[in-house]
């Protein structure tokens, strides 16, 4: 009896070593492909790079955009127009990150 209780112990735990390391080095959001058709400045709020070391198959910049429903948006990181808009969206954030700023100045009240 105790012979069959450490066999079904064994078993146990090898198959749960074998379902973590199956499960371990993936990530639930990666993006698994790219795309190199240019996204407009206008419908994008921010960025994050995706990286292989973080677990996901290839590196990637996702895109996040204000359409309905929310979506994300993966660009192939080395393209020159993703280069741009990440360019523009740090210029923003470090502006303040309002993207309709206007020059005027505000009205004096009397």
């Amino acid at each position: 009896m105790r012979r069959t209780w450490t066999l079904l112990l064994l078993v146990v735990l090898l198959c749960d070593t074998v379902y973590m390391q199956g499960t371990g080095h993936t990530a639930a959001d990666c993006c698994l492909q790219t795309s190199d058709k240019p996204i407009p400045f206008k419908v994008v709020l921010g960025y994050k790079i995706q990286t292989v070391d973080k677990g996901c198959q290839i590196p990637a910049v996702v895109f996040y955009t204000n359409s309905k429903p929310r979506s994300n948006l993966c660009a192939t990181p080395g393209s020159s127009w993703v280069k741009k808009l990440i360019k523009k969206l740090d210029k923003l954030k470090k502006d303040g990150g309002n993207k309709h700023k206007t020059n005027k100045k505000p009205k004096k009240s009397p």
